[in-house]
């Protein structure tokens, strides 16, 4: 999923990655439903970074029940230059590390629900936290 979504930005896989009425836990209380709202938040992060570089650090995977049934856990980081308008506002073109961490319930080989944990970015000097 990371590589073909976030890696390849084809953001049309969030169709095949997660459930039709998934829910995405995101920063400020904000609660994604459904693959269109989704896409729209990944595109914002992305369109702040479209040359960022995905690295995934960590990955931990618990079975539950079946074997399509799983608790997984992703640390990732983003960096490139800040050159779009998105998520960080109007581009600097100066580098930008974003770092985050994913825990999804998979259900029948789909996301079912997903929380990000935490967003940090390191940008032009300060941190900016959300």
């Amino acid at each position: 999923m990371y590589n073909k979504v976030w890696e390849r930005r084809s953001f049309k896989y969030v169709k095949k990655f997660y459930s039709v009425n998934a829910v995405v836990h995101y920063i400020c209380n904000k609660e994604l439903v459904g693959y269109k709202q989704i896409q729209g938040q990944l595109n914002s992060l992305f369109s702040s970074v479209p040359n960022a570089k995905v690295i995934i650090e960590r990955v931990t995977c618990n079975q539950k029940g079946s074997d399509k049934d799983w608790d997984v856990s992703v640390r990732w980081r983003l960096q490139g230059p800040h050159e779009g308008i998105g998520i960080f506002g109007q581009p600097c073109g100066k580098p930008i590390e974003i770092f985050g961490i994913n825990q999804l319930k998979i259900v029948n080989g789909q996301i079912l629900e997903e929380w990000l944990r935490s967003i940090k970015a390191n940008l032009f000097g300060f941190r900016w936290r959300k």
